[in-house]
């Protein structure tokens, strides 16, 4: 999914998704922030947030308690 649109459709879905795959960098919202609205809301689904920039952003999803771990 990307950005707002994106996190406007998953909340329109009547069945959960298994696994929600979106990008750190997204037009309208960052990834971080659709993951912080994401676990606000009560929703519990995985989420798999992709980047092309290092493993810096990797990290730092970590340290905000945003993510579990990283994969290499």
């Amino acid at each position: 999914v990307e950005g707002s649109g994106g996190l406007a459709k998953i909340q329109e879905q009547d069945e959960p998704f298994d696994l929600i795959i979106t990008g750190i960098f997204t037009t309208g919202m960052s990834g971080s922030e659709m993951i912080s609205i994401i676990r606000h809301i009560g929703m519990l689904t995985p989420v798999l947030v992709v980047s092309g920039s290092g493993h810096k952003i990797g990290c730092e999803l970590v340290k905000k308690g945003l993510a579990v771990r990283r994969l290499t």
